[in-house]
This record gives C-alpha cells, sequence and structure tokens, in this order.
C-alpha cells in the first residue's frame, strides 16, 4: 500500500511504533533539530509536552485507529478483489487525509509489482508494473518493511518525476502487507 501525502515533511529517525513505547527518546530527538534549539522552552515545558501528548493524543489516535481498522474489517468479502483493495485505500486515505493511496501485489514470476487498486481511481493513469529492483515498492516486498520516502523529487527510488510535479505529491509511504491465504488468480501472494 503507498499513500501520498501533499505536505513536505520531515522524517525523524526514530520515528515509527517504536515511538509510541519511547515518547522521551522522540523528544530529545526533536530537541535536537535547529527549529526546536531555537525555542525558549525549559526542562518543564518538554516534560508537559510529554504528558500532553501521553494523555491527549495517544488515546484519541489509538481510538481513531481502532475505528479504521474496523472500518477496513467489516469490507464485504463479497466485492471483487480490487474493489476490496480501493475501498480500503480510500478509508487509509480519509483516516491519514492523504492525497491518494494505491495497492501494489507482487508477482513474483515477473518480478513487478502490479497496479491492483487505488484511491482515488486513477488506474488508466497509473503504472501497470513498478520493478522490484531501483524502486520504492520493490525495497518494501524485499524488506517486508515501511519505506518513508519524504522527498521523491530527490529519490532515486521513485522515476515517475513529472506525476510528483503535475499533482504536487512529494512524499510517500510505503507500507507491505501480507495476507496469510489471500491468492490471486493468478497465484500472487504479496501486496
Amino acid at each position: 500500500m503507498r499513500l501520498y501525502s501533499q505536505k513536505k515533511i520531515r522524517i525523524y529517525s526514530g520515528m515509527g511504533w517504536s515511538m509510541f513505547r519511547d515518547l522521551k527518546s522522540l523528544i530529545i530527538d526533536i530537541q535536537q533539530e535547529p527549529w526546536a534549539k531555537e525555542l525558549p522552552a525549559d526542562a518543564d515545558f518538554w516534560a508537559s509536552l510529554v504528558r500532553w501528548v501521553e494523555d491527549y493524543m495517544f488515546s484519541e489516535f489509538f481510538v481513531k485507529l481502532i475505528g479504521q481498522v474496523d472500518e477496513i474489517v467489516e469490507i464485504s468479502p463479497d466485492l471483487s478483489e480490487p474493489a476490496i483493495f480501493e475501498t480500503a485505500a480510500r478509508k487509509l486515505v480519509d483516516f491519514l487525509g492523504a492525497h491518494s493511496a494505491s495497492v501494489r501485489i507482487y508477482d513474483p514470476q515477473s518480478e513487478q509489482m502490479l497496479s491492483y487498486g487505488s484511491y482515488p481511481s486513477e488506474e488508466a493513469e497509473r503504472e501497470t508494473f513498478i520493478p522490484l529492483e531501483d524502486s520504492i515498492a520493490g525495497e518494501v516486498v524485499k524488506t517486508r518493511k515501511t519505506v518513508l520516502a519524504p522527498n521523491l523529487l530527490k529519490d532515486n527510488r521513485y522515476h515517475n518525476k513529472d506525476t510528483i510535479e503535475r499533482k504536487g505529491v512529494y512524499s510517500l509511504m510505503a507500507i507491505p502487507l501480507e495476507i496469510p491465504g489471500f491468492t490471486l488468480e493468478s497465484g500472487i501472494p504479496w501486496g
């Protein structure tokens, strides 16, 4: 699943699910950023920020996340596979406020990712295949880890720079999905 954001974002190396377990380390990382060093903030400010994030942001975020998971689980299995993926992509776009999302399915025979649903639906404009080598999607398939690309214009793994400029989309989050027992008619098991 690839999610695109219109915002140019700065990704901290310490971010990810581990940040929820170690918020204080995240705050220390943030304090090292040039813009944060210029803030007239003392230790009490940073301690208050940690408490506020723990008390308000995490609980609200997890309530919304659980609701989103419930919505995705409730997608009708009677829909076609591309319709299921397009519906899941729409729900994720809405939840994250992203520009768009697409689903790529890995085909081990051709060693390419096939386009298999998107929101908004742009299948006619989307590249049908993305190579496994030298691509963000390929890295996700090979490592089975999420990839955050904050500036696609500077990222050599993303090749369709014209689309970035045309849409004004500059960042991407690619998430591996492995669904046990899921096989398409062509026998492709990865997304």
